[in-house]
């Protein structure tokens, strides 16, 4: 029910990270993440934003990138733009044997090959990050080639007329730490902000190195700021203390605004400066921070990247070293020929002419700005995307979790259920060409459909995070990813989406997840399930009621609607809050079946807190596990980082608690849910699975958020009896 601690879902500036105090990292790898902190901003000496997304593919490239994920080779994740080495050492450390001859090894990306210098011990390669919700890593392979490989080549261009002091250059800065949840605007952007803008002044230093502070015209300063409390916002912002003026918008709005300003006024340390004026109640938080100036002809910290002009010859100074190259990164990567001398300034200073059609984003670097990758791992072959499965369940699972969920393989096939397991970095990289993101499982999903036997149960074993990339420091959880997506209140996980492979908003399978962190979590979940077989006893034929106080909804009533439909030959018993608190020890004496009606958030049950996910993690039932369905909000909430959801709790107890649970990850109204309640309870009892029969109740349901909303943590293959 939405007006129990409605605070949290219209929570709309998390603490900041500076604020946090939570536990250390997980020791459990996460290939890669490309965690880099919460603060991305321009490299210094890089004057050029460069794509950070995966580009549309084609189907020649998702060929290719299946050949790829089915040989040996090595995967290389890239976090920064730049030019890269990587030696043999670090190759064979990774579990990948280059051979003998660097001169048959081939590097890709997206399918497509990249070119690449060979040396006697290393290969050199141009490589750019990516910046998505999932990860900040882009993933390049290199493998053994049969064929021609493909080579940097050097272009020889004749010098022509010197360009003139200074050239544009574009930094940009995007800070990750606030998750605003109540955006919900925003499309498929993520939810991490930057600065906090209050009543108080808020600075956001940018860093900037040889501005032209001579050059004439003015700079160009964008912020985009993000409203977050209704109403309208006016927040006055300054540049290194002066003002710039007042800009308004409204709510939740999303909005870009641009100010000249003075050359002369840029250093190497500026500040801009957001005060907003509408009183206590104006929130609102800064999405990112771009600057394009004129910059010398200067190399920063050994680097020097722009857009320049072709036929003009360009001389950059200011390198401490004469290892200097030029590579033009304006699309296929090639080497510039480059004369290198001394710099009247100090140092070296190095002369070069682009060449080709349009603008040229040239790369100028010496050896200090060589950079190495933050990453490797050799690829472990995989075939998923050939078309020639066959499974009625897939169990897509992280590979710390294999070993846990094979157990459930021979179970479920002596109940006639082929069951396949999946590690999830293989769909990665058969579907996503090596890089972490839930529509790669989305992808494999929609390719199963054409199997000669198509799945019908899909469970995902993993916990999945708000903090997929670690922004907040409390770790790496994002072990099997959820999709975020948009309700009324909040944006939140929806798991339906993942199996919803042909998108008419429709699961195609019954999907469920097991939210392990460590595989003692995922051995506990499984042996649960694997142990459970034919419920029998007083137990397997009892069901519990539980409803909330009447609080703004009958809730008493709705639970007997659903209840109705409990088999005359099992024993009903109902607890309503109004009379009675004792669910603990009902909980404990086991129940084939709990249905809770009422209030609720994350982790708790009732207008009161009657019942705390604490509590849930302590029951002693033993073997005696009900599937409890969660009528109520937020109780799925699964993957906060405060918090620790009921359906966790549940689930995770290591004396009893339940062997499913189904319940909401965010806010809906009551009625949707007793409607599907009612649809669930008349189902589940016969014969089918509950994974099945939770597909049919959210079918009945118009309200989109309601059917979206609701997690199954549990087996969806497994039946009531």
């Amino acid at each position: 029910m939405k007006t129990l601690n409605v605070a949290l879902a219209l929570l709309t500036i998390a603490a900041p990270v500076a604020a946090i105090v939570g536990p250390p990292p997980n020791q459990i790898p996460l290939p890669g993440l490309g965690v880099a902190g919460s603060v991305v901003e321009s490299p210094a000496g890089c004057g050029v934003l460069r794509p950070a997304t995966l580009g549309a593919a084609t189907a020649q490239q998702f060929r290719k990138q299946s050949e790829l994920a089915a040989d040996f080779g090595l995967k290389i994740y890239v976090t920064q733009e730049g030019w890269y080495r990587v030696t043999r050492d670090q190759m064979v450390a990774a579990g990948f044997n280059p051979g003998a001859n660097f001169k048959k090894l081939s590097l890709y990306e997206q399918g497509i090959e990249q070119p690449i210098v060979v040396n006697s011990d290393s290969i050199e390669f141009y490589g750019r990050r990516l910046d998505t919700i999932s990860t900040g890593a882009r993933t390049y392979w290199l493998r053994w080639s049969e064929g021609a490989a493909n080579r940097l080549p050097l272009v020889k261009p004749r010098p022509r007329a010197p360009i003139a002091e200074s050239v544009a250059f574009t930094y940009e800065k995007r800070e990750r730490s606030m998750f605003l949840a109540a955006i919900v605007n925003n499309g498929d952007a993520e939810n991490y902000f930057g600065p906090l803008v209050w009543s108080e002044p808020t600075d956001q230093p940018l860093h900037l190195g040889n501005a032209d502070s001579g050059a004439p015209g003015n700079a160009t300063l964008e912020v985009t700021l993000q409203g977050g409390t209704d109403g309208p916002h006016r927040t006055a912002i300054a540049f290194n203390g002066q003002s710039l003026g007042v800009v308004t918008y409204d709510n939740q709005q999303q909005k870009t605004f641009s100010f000249a300003v003075p050359h002369a006024s840029l250093g190497a340390a500026n500040s801009v400066t957001f005060t907003a004026l509408g009183g206590d109640d104006d929130y609102s938080v800064v999405a990112s921070t771009k600057l394009t100036y004129q910059h010398l002809l200067r190399a920063d910290s050994g680097e020097f990247e722009a857009s320049l002009q072709p036929g003009r010859t360009v001389t950059v100074g200011g390198f401490t070293s004469n290892a200097i190259r030029a590579i033009d990164v304006t699309d296929a990567p090639f080497e510039v020929e480059t004369g290198i001398g001394p710099d009247p300034a100090g140092g070296y200073m190095a002369t070069f002419t682009p060449s080709g059609s349009g603008n040229r984003v040239v790369l100028v670097f010496d050896d200090s700005r060589i950079l190495a990758p933050a990453e490797l791992a050799a690829n472990r072959p995989s075939t998923w995307s050939d078309g020639k499965g066959s499974a009625d369940l897939l169990i897509i699972s992280n590979s710390a979790f294999i070993q846990a969920a094979s157990a459930l393989v021979p179970v479920r096939k002596n109940d006639g259920i082929n069951a396949a397991v999946v590690d999830v970095e293989d769909l990665y990289d058969e579907y996503n060409f090596g890089v972490r993101a839930p529509e790669a499982i989305r992808a494999f999903l929609k390719n199963t459909l054409q199997w000669k036997t198509r799945p019908r149960w899909v469970l995902l074993v993993g916990d999945a995070s708000i903090d997929p990339r670690n922004y907040m420091g409390f770790g790496t959880y994002d072990f099997l990813p959820t999709k975020l997506i948009p309700t009324y209140y909040l944006k939140t996980a929806c798991d339906d989406w993942l199996a919803d492979a042909d998108g008419d908003g429709v699961p195609d399978f019954a999907i469920g997840r097991l939210p392990a962190r460590t595989p003692a979590d995922a051995e506990l979940m499984f042996n649960k399930i694997t142990s459970r077989g034919t419920p029998s006893g007083a137990w397997a034929n009892s069901v519990l009621s539980v409803a909330d106080r009447p609080e703004g909804y009958d809730f008493a009533a709705a639970a007997d609607a659903a209840t109705s439909f409990v088999p005359h030959s099992m024993t009903l018993q109902k607890i309503e809050f109004a009379q009675s608190t004792d669910v603990i020890p009902a909980l404990n004496q086991g129940q084939l079946l709990v249905d809770y009606v009422g209030h609720g958030t994350v982790d708790l049950w009732g207008l009161d807190g009657v019942f705390n996910s604490s509590q849930a993690a302590a029951l002693t039932n033993g073997n005696r596990l009900p599937f409890v369905v969660a009528m109520n909000c937020l109780n799925g909430y699964f993957h906060d980082l405060f918090s620790y959801s009921m359906a966790e709790g549940l689930m995770e107890a290591p004396n009893g608690g339940a062997v499913a649970v189904w319940a909401s990850t965010t806010l809906t109204e009551p009625d949707g849910q007793a409607v599907m309640n009612r649809e669930l309870l008349s189902r589940v009892f016969g014969n089918i699975t509950i994974g099945e029969a939770i597909n049919q109740a959210k079918r009945a349901v118009d309200d989109a958020d309601t059917r979206n909303s609701w997690i199954l943590f549990g087996d969806p293959s497994m039946t009531l009896k």
